[in-house]
């Protein structure tokens, strides 16, 4: 548990700092913000908990405007160990960490409605 928290505590930090530049942990809100001005367009958002569904209307939406199809799901190419989510968990995650997350990603909560935690 203790190596885990160090880990996220150190990627947490990179973020602030703007090291780290991955798009799985950059802000939605900006990469939506910055579409128009590179002259895309936002025809559809996702959910990860309604993922099998959301692939089906994205779908619809792919034939219907583009005449193509998306074909299946893909299937997961990582699975995350259960271990993992009971240390990274906002109930067990120590204040100090989830106060960080919570401002690194306010604009998350804010901008795509999300429902902001309490501990917050």
């Amino acid at each position: 548990r203790a190596a885990v928290l160090r880990r996220f505590d150190a990627v947490l930090a990179a973020i602030e700092d703007g090291v780290l530049l991955d798009e799985h942990m950059a802000l939605q809100t900006d990469r939506l913000v910055l579409l128009p001005e590179r002259g895309g367009t936002i025809d559809f958002i996702g959910d990860f908990s309604t993922m099998r569904a959301d692939w089906r209307d994205l779908g619809r939406i792919q034939r219907a405007v583009l005449n193509i199809s998306l074909g299946p799901l893909p299937p997961r190419c990582r699975v995350t160990e259960s271990s993992l989510y009971k240390i990274l968990n906002i109930s067990s995650l120590p204040s100090t960490l989830l106060r960080r997350v919570c401002q690194i990603y306010r604009k998350d909560y804010c901008c795509l409605d999300l429902p902001i935690p309490l501990k917050c």
